[in-house]
């Protein structure tokens, strides 16, 4: 277990930190967000369960959605500046080994 995933169990929604965690590099779709998440979990993620965690972080303005008027339609995602402030801070107790 990674020190990420061990924080994440530890400080809130595991699902949660790990999308912040992965969309930290920038806007993703939501199968290329779902792919990173099953490679960091080593497990299939439910769609169920990573579209619970999107409208709970677009809710509560950690993400922005943005979808495209195009057949299919395209949905990206990409955190807002609270988000990447939560970030900052996660990935600065990384760094001092907490």
């Amino acid at each position: 277990m990674t020190k990420f995933k061990f924080k994440a169990l530890v400080l809130g929604d595991y699902w949660v930190l790990l999308i912040l965690y992965i969309l930290k590099d920038g806007k993703l779709r939501y199968n290329g967000l779902k792919d990173r998440l099953e490679a960091i979990h080593e497990n299939q993620v439910s769609s169920r369960t990573l579209a619970q965690r999107l409208d709970f972080m677009e809710a509560n303005g950690l993400i922005l959605r943005e979808v495209f008027a195009e057949v299919p339609t395209r949905v990206m995602y990409e955190l807002t500046m609270k988000a990447k402030e939560i970030n900052d801070v996660l990935l600065a107790a990384e760094q001092r080994g907490i």
